[in-house]
């Protein structure tokens, strides 16, 4: 059949393209590692997201206890159970 196992047209993870084939393969498996990466942050919750949301509820708690309409035993208590 002639030269090597392939008959000297390649065939290995290359695909006969030489260089080229190999760089390929890699930027794509970059590209499906990058993505599973994103599809697990995505899914598990941002944690950057949850502090603003806290930081705004704390604001807001912060403006109706200035305006009178809680008392400060209750904001005490309302701040405690944002902070955890």
């Amino acid at each position: 059949m002639g030269y090597g196992m392939m008959g000297g047209f390649g065939g290995g993870l290359g695909g006969g393209v030489g260089w080229i084939g190999w760089i390929f393969q890699i930027v794509i498996l970059v590209a499906v590692i990058y993505l599973v990466i994103y599809a697990v942050r995505s899914f598990s919750g941002n944690t950057k997201h949850r502090s603003s949301s806290s930081d705004e509820a704390q604001e807001i708690l912060a403006q109706r206890f200035a305006r009178g309409d809680i008392s400060a035993e209750d904001y005490k208590s309302m701040k405690d159970q944002l902070k955890n």
